[in-house]
């Protein structure tokens, strides 16, 4: 779609966001410990032991691309979607695009959690705002998922001399 390339669309915005992150290491030497998990609140400490990550590298930044499907409801309509995501832990950031349709319609979804700030916009047919969220609240709802994968990363790399 033509519109999705001009500069204000979300797709244009999420791969200039994406460029302008580092594109360092996607992962480090050293392993993942239980002594990384320890200053982390037991809830939090639960979802990388599940994953399997105490052991392992530690991971920098990833990318995810998926197909899914979403409702807005349990008795909504399903809707087809693409989406693309990253996650970057060293400066902690996280960029979200989807591309989704109902009935033909387009929806296009743009999560975007840079510098300590993070906005919610979703756009009909990548041109009408939907939703335009910004601020403390988004910004604590999008906090939640770099927190924990955030902290693991950083606590127990070595000082550098």
């Amino acid at each position: 779609m033509v519109l999705n390339r001009r500069p204000s669309s979300f797709g244009s915005r999420f791969k200039h966001d994406r460029n302008a992150l580092p594109a360092e290491a996607t992962v480090s030497a050293q392993p993942v410990t239980e002594a990384d998990l320890a200053p982390l609140q037991p809830i939090m400490q639960t979802y990388p032991r599940r994953m399997g990550a105490v052991g392992r590298a530690r991971v920098r930044n990833l990318r995810v691309t998926f197909k899914a499907q979403m409702r807005s409801s349990a008795t909504a309509p399903w809707m087809p979607a693409m989406a693309a995501q990253y996650e970057f832990f060293e400066r902690p950031a996280r960029l979200f695009h989807m591309n989704a349709g109902r009935a033909g319609l387009p929806f296009d979804i743009f999560h975007r959690y840079v510098d300590g700030a993070a906005t919610f916009l979703v756009r009909f047919a990548g041109l009408l705002p939907e939703v335009d969220k910004y601020g403390t609240a988004i910004t604590n709802d999008e906090t939640v998922t770099l927190i924990g994968l955030t902290a693991v990363s950083r606590s127990r790399q070595s000082p550098t001399t």
